[in-house]
């Protein structure tokens, strides 16, 4: 199988993610649905080589707030989602833990909580 270099993993990993990418929660996969929800922009890091991997990859820059929740979530947030400028999914990857906002409550995803990688 080939593999990119690390000028082109960086150049991907910049393009994907970059202006206009925003990111999502999730239960099994889909989006969730809440008055008080909005997906917020992705301010990815500089792609960065993962020690010993041969990934590169990029995180998000700065928290991310969801909510106040307008009423109780009905399960657990489960999944992070990544949406290009024109909605499509183009990554997804668990939260771990999961949260389970009641009403009031906010999700706060600290900065390098998301990961993105390519070998």
């Amino acid at each position: 199988m080939a593999q990119g270099t690390e000028a082109a993993q960086e150049l991907v990993l910049t393009t994907l993610f970059g202006e206009g990418t925003m990111v999502g929660l999730g239960r099994s996969g889909k989006e969730i649905e809440d008055a008080g929800y909005e997906r917020r922009p992705l301010k990815a890091t500089v792609p960065t080589m993962l020690r010993d991997t041969g990934y590169m990859a990029v995180g998000n820059s700065l928290e991310l707030r969801y909510g106040p929740w307008a009423s109780d979530a009905p399960g657990a947030l489960t999944d992070w989602l990544i949406f290009s400028g024109d909605g499509e999914l183009l990554a997804q990857g668990d939260l771990t833990p999961a949260y389970q906002p009641t009403r009031g409550q906010e999700v706060v995803l600290r900065p390098r909580r998301l990961i993105l990688a390519l070998k």
